[in-house]
């Protein structure tokens, strides 16, 4: 079995057998439980890091510099071994290795970390809401142009809260489709409840926001191309609507007591069966 374009097979995963007699697995069930997005490497993000060092910012910030030799090494996902839990709660030991995202912002207290005093995350509240840019093609944007609209509304968001101050990780942002939709979280600073928070962001200051990360989007490499049909750069900047915030629950753990077999033994099953039959499979 294959994993389509983009996908690399995670051999490790497990996948419950879905053939009639119980020991098969179909192609859906294999593309959709043992196929991952291929991890990113340095060479997705060097246009944007590349014009950011020239203007002082990015690596030349510290002083160093963008080495274009590792240009195909891996960047590896966000682990919350890596996450510092708020004052109050602990590690939860089984989530150590749990990969968030290739963005640190993503390992947050929900979804590794758990009360001091008890044995189940706290799904602690969170503020949401959302930007939407209607002069922007979501399917027109290149990895690099993601990840700086993703920088530029984290900027503007953590600039509106002032004087609290929120570093990168208190604030997640998810882009999707529909023009372009940039869905954050805020995660409250400890001692700071989500009603705070939403209090904080009145409406002047989500029309700050707002003006912020359009003008930052708009500075983007090529955002050009990525303009919705009759849209311009005059567009972006008057565009972007900010939805009114609103708290809820974060994203508790959740664990899978399925039983199942493994993805490599479930390919070379497949793969059996399939010379067996003499069929051509379709991808």
């Amino acid at each position: 079995m294959l994993c389509t374009t983009g996908m690399r097979k995670v051999m490790s995963n497990s996948a419950p057998a879905d053939g009639a007699n119980g020991k098969t697995l179909s192609q859906t069930k294999f593309k959709e439980l043992c196929c991952a997005k291929k991890p990113e490497t340095c060479s997705d993000f060097a246009v944007t890091w590349g014009l950011a060092q020239a203007t002082g910012a990015g690596c030349a910030a510290q002083n160093k510099f963008f080495d274009l030799k590792k240009a195909n090494v891996g960047i590896s996902a966000a682990k919350c071994s890596a996450h510092s839990c708020s004052s109050g709660m602990v590690k939860i030991s089984a989530a150590a290795s749990t990969e968030c995202s290739s963005d640190a912002a993503s390992c947050t207290d929900a979804k590794c970390c758990k009360s001091g005093a008890g044995d189940v995350a706290v799904a602690a509240k969170v503020v949401k809401f959302s930007l939407t840019y209607t002069s922007l093609d979501f399917t027109k944007l290149t990895n690099a142009q993601k990840v700086s609209i993703r920088s530029a509304i984290v900027s503007a968001v953590a600039a509106s809260m002032l004087p609290a101050v929120y570093g990168a990780g208190s604030i997640v942002t998810t882009l999707k489709a529909g023009s372009v939709v940039a869905d954050v979280q805020v995660t409250p600073l400890a001692g700071t409840k989500a009603t705070d928070v939403i209090a904080s962001l009145t409406p002047a200051k989500r029309t700050t926001m707002r003006k912020d990360a359009s003008a930052a989007i708009a500075k983007t490499a090529d955002i050009d191309q990525a303009f919705a049909t009759g849209k311009t750069s005059d567009d972006l900047i008057t565009d972007g609507t900010v939805s009114t915030p609103i708290a809820v629950a974060g994203e508790a753990e959740g664990t899978d007591t399925t039983s199942s077999v493994d993805c490599a033994a479930s390919s070379a099953m497949f793969s059996i069966f399939a010379i067996a039959m003499a069929q051509i499979v379709s991808l």
